[in-house]
């Protein structure tokens, strides 16, 4: 056979064997990509049960209060729903300048989405979902995932600091006045001492430091010099404001209920403790690491507003929030879904 002839035949081999070669790895990147898809599907699932199982309990507690939804003020029911969506965009914004101090560069929609989207992530066993589906859902050619988890705890550490130190602060002033809850006032205060260090600059670059040098994360080395004062008071104003929509919507879940002899009325004094009630409900929901705080929140709320508003509407007022609460998130997901699959599609 002629050198001619042979010369097809040899590239018809090479051909043959570059597909050999391609076809696996081809393979493994579509078994990856169904990995990911069969998780994102998973974590869905999870979420959605619990979220059914939050409702169901809500719905339980309606009826052991035998109170009925109809009775109550649903313009007030709507100004609740809309302070929390301002609370939550504050914490978001926080989130967004955790991110620009470490040098990620994600949009601010990048980032208020990932955040609203990852708060369903609560209602499952543990923290660890909020996390995933934060830093998965930011993660781009812009923004490093490894580095947006460091993200999250910055953000979260910052955002329990200043709830601790508000409940605090506000509990011991209304202490002997408006509560004598002196329990719940030495919880706040040692809260927010624990996660004031824990969110401080100097804790967050020990801890970046440590992991760049100790376990060869040597990319936490060039973000270090981003975590500083002037940040963290910029993420802690915001951080204040969070929780002082918050509050709002706690207020405006109260007033909602019918105001003659059957129901509270709450004087503008109380306002204070009704917004300690929400932040320290909450970090000590956070540190239970129970889905969604169940129980704790409303042990807290009812315990601090029964004082106020008597036991069985401090009771069903803390079951009403979490209600509005979590019907706001799964709407503003939903929101920023859309918006997402939307932005795509005219690309």
């Amino acid at each position: 056979m002629s050198r001619k002839s042979q010369e097809p035949v040899e590239e018809a081999k090479a051909n043959v064997g570059l597909t050999q070669v391609d076809a696996p790895s081809e393979s493994g990147l579509g078994n990856k990509f169904n990995v990911k898809l069969y998780i994102r599907l998973a974590v869905v699932v999870l979420v959605v049960v619990w979220i059914g199982k939050t409702v169901r309990d809500a719905g339980d507690g309606f009826s052991a209060t035998e109170f009925s939804v109809s009775d109550l003020n649903f313009r007030f029911v709507m100004l609740a729903g809309f302070s929390y969506l301002i609370g939550l965009v504050c914490f978001g914004l926080f989130w967004h300048l955790a991110l620009l101090a470490m040098s990620q560069r994600p949009t601010i929609m990048e980032s208020l989405g990932s955040y609203t989207l990852s708060h369903l992530g609560k209602y499952v066993p543990g923290k660890a979902l909020v996390v995933i589906i934060r830093s998965d859902r930011v993660s781009s050619a812009r923004v490093d995932r490894s580095i947006a988890v460091v993200a999250v705890f910055i953000e979260t550490l910052g955002m329990m600091a200043v709830g601790g130190i508000l409940a605090s602060l506000l509990l011991l002033m209304g202490y002997g006045r408006t509560h004598e809850s002196g329990w719940l006032t030495c919880l706040a205060v040692g809260l927010a001492v624990v996660s004031g260090v824990g969110a401080s600059p100097p804790m967050f670059r020990f801890v970046l430091r440590y992991l760049s040098e100790r376990r060869g994360l040597s990319k936490f080395s060039k973000v270090i010099d981003g975590l500083s004062w002037k940040f963290l008071a910029q993420g802690w104003v915001l951080a204040a404001l969070g929780w002082m929509f918050f509050g709002a919507s706690m207020v405006f879940v109260i007033m909602a209920f019918p105001l003659p002899e059957s129901g509270p009325i709450l004087d503008i004094e109380a306002y204070a403790q009704v917004f300690a009630a929400v932040s320290l409900s909450m970090v000590a929901g956070f540190i239970s690491l129970l889905p969604g705080g169940a129980g704790v929140r409303e042990m807290v709320i009812s315990t601090l507003l029964a004082p106020l508003i008597g036991p069985v509407f401090a009771v069903i007022s803390a079951i009403s929030l979490r209600v509005v609460w979590l019907l706001c998130e799964v709407g503003a997901a939903a929101g920023f879904i859309a918006q997402n699959a939307w932005a795509k599609r005219i690309q």
